[in-house]
């Protein structure tokens, strides 16, 4: 489960999640893609900050899993990262993103979640625990006698203590916040590079105990039989000489030059070959191995080859085109406001250049960007790529704003209001009056339609049959303050039953 999910390239950061919600206790986990090898051997730390809180993580894996409590309250945090090697002589350091944190509330009896601060040590108890938990495991290992030798493979090399064990080495101490009282104190190896040898371990505990086991090194196998040579070349065709398939009861077949072509002895041929003309040979001694090819200066060749690598690039070539492009902000209200909308995109190939709601954007195949603006009515945004042919491909996705055609059943109420039409149980965000409703009918229950004057008048088709609605004229204000004039029609009987409702043109 990856909440978070980040790429970084050098010093530039991206990705993440725009929206998260708060007050949760040790749920958000985050990965980071480091794709650029001059983060490989540094100590990873990213810094989580809003206003005077600060979360400084150490990567796990290039993870931040939930045990190390990255429990982030309501609001922006803005993440970065930052790299050192193990002398402290180099330093890497990436710009900004931004991951907005959304308010939960509160729970019980009022009482707000309560928040969980997070340190450096309890951080390195956090490793210090999945140290001790794979240590644990490569013990059961080892008592359960699921390490098996295979032949050839010399055992506990360092790479395999350093993949197995080396991050459990030095952490788990006695007196370490959350520790379980016992840890590793040292680890002791000792193998050998003699054939059928006894390679050992020694793990030696902090109370004292001691684990170790022994796997032997595989015993080398004798050396098989040297084969034969497949083809030998013989040179010019001489016909005193005896060409064969076969030498020493392996096939081994001859191979001659006749006239610019190369010719090689049937692997039928069991009997010497000899003074068989191999062009145009009928009596199966002689087999085409390559064939003589059109003279041409070296002018022409190399003319002619580069034709040949642009036709092999040409029907290798495909255009780019754009598979996806959308937005996460859905369908708005008149009168809502969106401040933030991640746009995201996924292309048939890696682009050369890529232009995202008019900004040039890292040129990737699939990715998401972040628009920071206050949209208050219907806009539309436009992705723009370009190839290493200069062909392009575009697509455009538009975030709409629109007004709500609300439908339900109701008894009749005194007056029809905007706090009566806003209680129908059904509402669609449309441009579009024309739609198809299911409803719950019930004894003395109308049918009511209600949306924006502009749309036009309705007739309805329930059942098969057509109906024409009276329609009042009802000046509707929507939960943003947006006032307009609504048709409110209502069905000329009671629905007793759920049906289904189309509305189409008057």
């Amino acid at each position: 489960m990856e909440l978070l999910r980040f790429t970084v390239r050098n010093q530039r950061l991206s990705g993440g999640k725009t929206r998260l919600v708060s007050d949760t206790i040790d749920y958000i986990e985050a990965f980071f893609d480091f794709r650029t090898n001059d983060w490989e051997g540094l100590s990873k730390w990213a810094h989580f900050t809003k206003e005077d809180k600060v979360f400084d993580v150490n990567l796990f894996e290039d993870r931040i899993t939930k045990e190390m409590h990255l429990n982030l309250e309501a609001g922006t945090w803005e993440v970065k990262l930052h790299g050192t090697d193990p002398e402290g002589r180099m330093r890497v350091t990436t710009d900004s993103v931004y991951v907005y944190v959304d308010s939960y509330g509160e729970i019980g009896l009022g009482e707000p979640l309560p928040e969980i601060p997070v340190s450096v040590s309890e951080q390195i108890d956090a490793k210090s625990q999945l140290a001790l938990d794979t240590a644990n495991r490569v013990v059961k290992m080892a008592e359960e006698g699921e390490f098996d030798p295979v032949v050839g493979v010399d055992y506990w090399t360092e790479e395999d203590k350093e993949k197995i064990l080396s991050d459990a080495v030095g952490l788990v101490k006695k007196g370490n916040k959350g520790d379980t009282g016992v840890g590793i104190e040292r680890i002791e190896t000792e193998r050998t590079a003699e054939d059928g040898g006894m390679n050992h371990l020694n793990i030696i505990l902090t109370n004292g105990e001691e684990y170790a086991w022994g796997i032997q090194n595989g015993r080398k196998g004798s050396d098989g039989k040297t084969g034969a040579p497949g083809l030998v070349w013989q040179g010019e065709w001489n016909e005193e000489t005896s060409y064969s398939a076969i030498k020493d009861g392996q096939i081994s077949r001859d191979v001659v030059s006749y006239n610019g072509s190369s010719y090689v002895v049937a692997v039928n041929s069991t009997a010497p070959v000899k003074g068989v003309v191999p062009e145009g040979d009928t009596t199966g001694k002689w087999a085409l191995l390559v064939k003589k090819g059109f003279g041409v200066d070296e002018g022409d060749y190399s003319e002619r080859l580069s034709e040949v690598e642009k036709e092999i690039e040409d029907l290798k070539y495909v255009p780019i085109s754009v598979s996806s492009f959308g937005h996460d902000a859905g369908a708005k209200e008149n009168g809502d406001k969106v401040s933030c909308v991640v746009l995201s995109w996924e292309l048939n190939k890696e682009p050369v250049s890529l232009t995202v709601a008019g900004q040039a954007v890292t040129p990737e195949k699939s990715g998401f960007v972040t628009v920071n603006e206050d949209i208050s009515e219907t806009k539309t945004f436009d992705l723009v790529a370009a190839d290493e042919r200069e062909a392009t491909a575009a697509k455009s996705v538009t975030l709409y704003f629109y007004d709500g055609v609300y439908y339900g059943t109701a008894a009749k109420p005194e007056t029809v209001d905007s706090a009566f039409i806003k209680a129908l149980s059904g509402k669609k965000l449309t441009g579009n009056k024309n739609q198809t409703a299911e409803i719950d009918g019930g004894k003395g229950l109308y049918f009511f339609y209600a949306y924006p004057k502009t749309m036009g008048t309705s007739k309805f088709n329930i059942g098969g049959f057509d109906y024409e609605y009276e329609a009042e004229t009802v000046s509707f204000e929507n939960d943003f303050g947006v006032i307009k004039d609504y048709y409110v029609y209502v069905s000329g009987q009671p629905i007793s039953s759920d049906v289904s409702v189309t509305v189409k043109g008057g």
